[in-house]
């Protein structure tokens, strides 16, 4: 694994060997102020592994050594911050059912609880967002394309396991437009944009067509609350995007703008790095 940094206006000179042997792409989320935490499957399949950078250093070393957070990982896991010092990592795995839906909590301490494995028969990757310092949210496609919710709560433990229907191909894409709403989106079986918005507690009863046509999976990219931008791939490789203005109390985005930019990429369909 490598990193290249950012700072004061410019790009470093030269990446950064990490060293490792990962056979997924890496996850990577803030555990605490001026903490970076990156995460991926090892070369054996089964096992995490963990480094973290904070103070200028990477731990447990800069080019060598990983921590190993041991289990039997089935694709690429997901990591959020829900706050400081409390890191959730969510995969598929289990050794009776590769496609278990799999918790690991990080505390102030530095020791990780166990995996924890909630049931449940998955396919692609899963998604994730953490909701302030107490809640994240779960979410996988099932094998019938039905997506699927969890919630984690610091205080209640886990939510039972809600069906949100959608006939979704693409791996759940996930996002907060508000301090009380979270608006998830995935790729139907008619290859278009599909959306479900959470208004506190209360899911919309139907799904929201947004149009488009993708040969890949979506990418979110918001300005505030209220503007979303959505990525992906369309047909021959172009690179299209969608524009939305997101209303407060309103459990649809509406009509979009949509727009073509180019390019030439391949697409992995239910997946956030190699199958």
């Amino acid at each position: 694994m490598r990193t290249r940094a950012f700072r004061d206006g410019a790009w470093a000179d030269n990446w950064v060997n990490l060293g490792g042997d990962a056979t997924s792409p890496p996850t990577v989320c803030s555990g605490a102020s001026g903490r970076i935490d990156v995460f991926a499957v090892a070369a054996d399949g089964h096992n995490l592994m963990h480094k973290w950078y904070v103070s200028d250093t990477w731990h447990p070393s800069e080019s060598g050594e990983w921590e190993i957070i041991k289990g039997f990982i089935s694709g690429s896991p997901v990591a959020t911050a829900g706050g400081d010092n409390r890191i959730d990592v969510t995969a598929y795995g289990g050794e009776e059912d590769p496609f278990d839906v799999m918790f690991n909590h990080y505390n102030s301490s530095g020791m990780w609880s166990g995996w924890e494995a909630k049931g449940g028969n998955f396919r692609g990757d899963p998604g994730a967002i953490a909701l302030g310092s107490d809640q994240t949210i779960l979410f996988g496609i099932g094998t019938r394309k039905d997506m699927y919710s969890i919630t984690y709560d610091v205080d209640s433990g886990y939510s039972r396991m809600i069906g949100l229907g959608g006939g979704i191909e693409s791996l759940p894409v996930v996002l907060a437009t508000g301090t009380d709403r979270i608006d998830v989106l995935g790729i139907g079986t008619d290859d278009a944009l599909w959306h479900k918005a959470r208004i506190g507690s209360t899911w919309a009863v139907d799904w929201e067509l947004l149009g488009g046509y993708f040969n890949g999976a979506p990418a979110v990219v918001t300005q505030g609350d209220s503007i979303v931008n959505v990525f992906g791939v369309g047909p021959g490789g172009k690179v299209i995007h969608g524009n939305w203005t997101v209303v407060a109390g309103n459990n649809e985005w509406g009509e979009g703008s949509w727009f073509v930019d180019g390019g030439s990429i391949a697409n992995k369909w239910l997946r956030g790095g190699p199958a």
